[in-house]
């Protein structure tokens, strides 16, 4: 089972290989997440994991998408991703000068779906499919999402994520880090894309 960190540095998860944007006797490969091809073939990983990294990305296509692309590309169907990022609207994550993108709540990773229409019960419609109309090849489906809180809203773990995302779309600083738990979906058609291109 082939396991891969994204951005593990210097306190790496054991039993998955290590990528990181510098050198390190921990670190298994040195990749630039921003532009960098990942050092695995296509559709060979089973899980990635990422901890406090995505957030240090570039935006847009020179940075995030392209990780999220690779982490895409490399995984097999249905590999399992586990993504933890600080949550967009925090004093902590909006002042910090080393976060070059704070874009996570709740509708992230919807955006990366061949489905259009709205996975979460909010007033908030989140116009998914959006990978198609870019030509993004990355298509996850979003399985759990958890959050941890700040100590003043803790009482919030209690409620469902509409009541969640009522309250911290209100409020700054209720939500300290949010979880994604992802699975990599390989449609058919991007399969029969694959082939096409190789001839």
């Amino acid at each position: 089972m082939v396991k891969v960190e994204i951005g593990g540095g210097v306190i790496p998860r054991a039993g998955f290989i290590n990528l990181d944007y510098k050198d390190h006797i921990l670190v298994h490969h040195k990749v630039n997440f921003n532009t960098d091809r990942f050092p695995f073939e296509d559709d060979t990983v089973d899980e990635i994991y990422s901890n406090h990294c995505l957030e240090h990305l570039n935006k847009g296509y020179g940075g995030f998408l392209h990780c999220v692309e690779e982490m895409w590309r490399i995984s097999k169907p249905n590999a399992y991703w586990y993504i933890r990022v600080p949550y967009f609207n925090s004093h902590h994550t909006m002042s910090n000068p080393f976060h070059t993108n704070n874009i996570f709540n709740e509708y992230t990773f919807h955006y990366f779906s061949d489905e259009h229409k709205t996975q979460l019960n909010s007033n908030v419609n989140v116009r998914k499919g959006s990978c198609f109309e870019y030509e993004f090849k990355a298509t996850l489906k979003v399985e759990k999402i958890e959050y941890e809180f700040f100590d003043n809203y803790a009482y919030l773990s209690a409620h469902n994520d509409a009541k969640i995302a009522t309250i911290t779309h209100q409020y700054n600083n209720v939500v300290d880090n949010i979880c994604y738990h992802i699975k990599a979906e390989k449609p058919d058609f991007w399969q029969k894309e694959i082939v096409r291109n190789r001839k």
